[in-house]
């Protein structure tokens, strides 16, 4: 039934016993809105949706939704509570408009998509019910919602799509140089050194031309100090250029540093060994470079995917997107035109190689030159299943092995609020955010000229670092741009640690050593009480203690001036 008010009298059930009445009324914009509803045991029943315009009319509903930073919900003994971003910005525009408003949430907790029969759900749907008067929230401008619903000026525009997934954590192996080569080439590298080393002391050992074999063989023994001046020079010469397998295994560890050993050897052949290894050091010591280089320049890459192509054409990280948000519908939208674009691509060149405008060679179905990444995306999401919440992806993405696909804003304030959370890839398909207002209301330009006052004055810049920058919890970022860090590079340091230990050990044990060597010397030196020529000759052996000394004459004489 209808009255002349154009009010609607709907019997919603036809049993007589439990007769119901809804009353509606048909809006400007031809939705239909529900006033209330007369039960026969109950009688009429305002809806509550308009219980609060009849009472105050300048009580505004709103409908939104929380999703962080724009809208949070508390819930306490005093009841329910809202605040951030969007909210602030709504409180003051009805303070300059003087009027009140009171929320209501959607029962589905959805922003708003078009269902396949055409309808509306979540607050969009709420709005083309009548049941309120404004959304407020992270609600994005579309096309499609332009078409039932009208936006304000946008309180936060270059809104972008992004990826957000849970940061690599690096290893932190301080021996890091160490996996530049394999453990094959690490053996084998450290086989050619100590072959090298020992090669070095048996061509020493086996040449006619080296310092060991050729001692003694020059330098004067008719000189003028006779017998000691040769002796003298034969000592000083055996502790020079010999390489024995000491000598030679340092040489070959100063070689593989690059830093040049101390001496040379002498013998050809050991010069022709000792040449190939230095070219052998030479380019080990270049691939090794290049190699480390290469290796701390990928260490710093946090994640293995770095755009939507990458998340497509893997498997091991799942994603999704939230349930009725934009982001569903933009990616629903997009494999769709992907689709039925590959359906006209195949449609025409079957045409035309039918017609014989083309030859089948000519026309390679197989290679379609769009793609099919957003088809593989939205078949992705399907399998992983859509999410209730921004929250539950927050909660999968700390998981591990999992990408949240939703708008930059919501996620930037994710990683400012939990440690460990990156972004990847570009931002895409960028939109703004605005309230939302069914056609025609009043409110509509005057909510505008507010936002267009807010941001003049430079109050919605001051509310998003409140909410955005002062809200961080401090993560600490671990930021290499500049140069190395200590974390990377830790392990060369511990190495040169133990190189000074090392080294300080073998001082102590060098200093002890030669203490005790000089004591045993002393006790050995001290010479008995002399009775005769005779004891003397038997007690002492001439050759070695007295080389300066030619005859026992000269030994007698120097006794017996010792004895005065």
């Amino acid at each position: 039934m209808q009255d002349e008010e154009n009010t609607l009298y709907q019997v919603s059930q036809t049993n007589f016993d439990n007769l119901t009445l809804d009353g509606q009324i048909v809006m400007e914009n031809n939705t239909v809105r529900k006033l209330g509803t007369w039960t026969h045991g109950s009688g009429w029943q305002t809806d509550e949706s308009i219980k609060d315009r009849l009472d105050d009319p300048s009580i505004i509903r709103v409908a939104t939704i929380e999703s962080p930073p724009f809208v949070f919900r508390t819930d306490d003994e005093n009841g329910t509570h809202y605040s951030g971003y969007a909210i602030d910005v709504l409180d003051e525009i009805t303070k300059r408009m003087n009027i009140s408003y009171r929320f209501i949430e959607p029962s589905d907790g959805m922003f708003g998509a078009r269902l396949p029969n055409g309808t509306w759900n979540g607050v969009i749907g709420d709005i083309l019910s009548g049941s309120v008067d404004i959304a407020v929230g992270s609600l994005t401008v579309s096309a499609e919602r332009e078409e039932v619903v009208d936006f304000t000026t946008p309180f936060y525009e270059f809104v972008g799509i992004e990826i957000l997934v849970k940061e690599v954590p690096k290893e932190q192996n301080l021996l890091f140089f160490v996996t530049v080569f394999s453990e094959p080439m690490w053996g084998a590298w450290f086989g050619v050194l100590l072959l090298t080393g020992f090669l070095l002391a048996v061509f020493d050992y086996l040449s006619p031309f080296s310092v060991r074999n050729t001692r003694g063989k020059s330098g004067g023994g008719d000189g003028g100090d006779g017998g000691g001046g040769y002796k003298k020079d034969r000592e000083e010469e055996a502790g020079k250029d010999t390489f024995d397998l000491k000598e030679g295994l340092w040489l070959v560890t100063a070689s593989f540093t690059l830093s040049g050993p101390e001496s040379t050897p002498r013998t050809p052949s050991s010069r022709m060994l000792v040449a190939g290894f230095w070219f052998f050091c030479t380019i080990i010591m270049a691939n090794y470079t290049a190699n480390l280089a290469a290796f701390l320049t990928t260490s710093r890459l946090t994640t293995p995917i770095n755009s939507l192509a990458d998340l497509a054409i893997q498997s091991k990280i799942r994603f999704s997107v939230v349930d009725g948000t934009t982001t569903m519908s933009y990616f629903e939208r997009m494999a769709r035109i992907e689709s039925n674009f590959y359906e006209l691509w195949k449609n025409i060149s079957s045409n035309m190689v039918s017609a014989g405008t083309l030859a089948k060679s000519e026309v390679a179905v197989w290679d379609y030159p769009l793609g099919d990444t957003y088809v593989k995306v939205w078949s992705d999401i399907e399998k992983t299943g859509l999410l209730a919440s921004t929250q539950e992806g927050l909660d999968k993405v700390m998981a591990g092995d999992f990408a949240l696909i939703d708008e930059a804003p919501s996620l930037q304030y994710a990683i400012s609020q939990y440690c460990g959370l990156t972004t990847i890839g570009k931002q895409f398909s960028t939109k703004s955010y605005a309230f939302a207002l069914p056609q025609g209301s009043p409110l509509t330009e005057q909510v505008s000229n507010y936002i267009l006052k807010l941001q003049s004055e430079t109050i919605l810049e001051k509310l998003k670092q409140l909410w955005w920058k002062d809200s961080a919890e401090g993560c600490v970022e671990v930021e290499e741009s500049e140069g190395l860090s200590f974390t990377t590079l830790g392990g060369v340091f511990l190495l040169a640690g133990v190189g000074v230990a090392a080294g300080l050990l073998l001082c102590f044990l060098e200093i002890g050593w030669a203490w005790l060597s000089s004591k045993r010397r002393k006790k050995s030196d001290v010479i008995p009480p002399i009775t005769s020529r005779t004891d003397l000759v038997q007690e002492f052996d001439l050759d070695s203690k007295y080389d300066t000394i030619t005859n026992v004459d000269d030994v007698t004489a120097e006794i017996q001036m010792s004895a005065f």
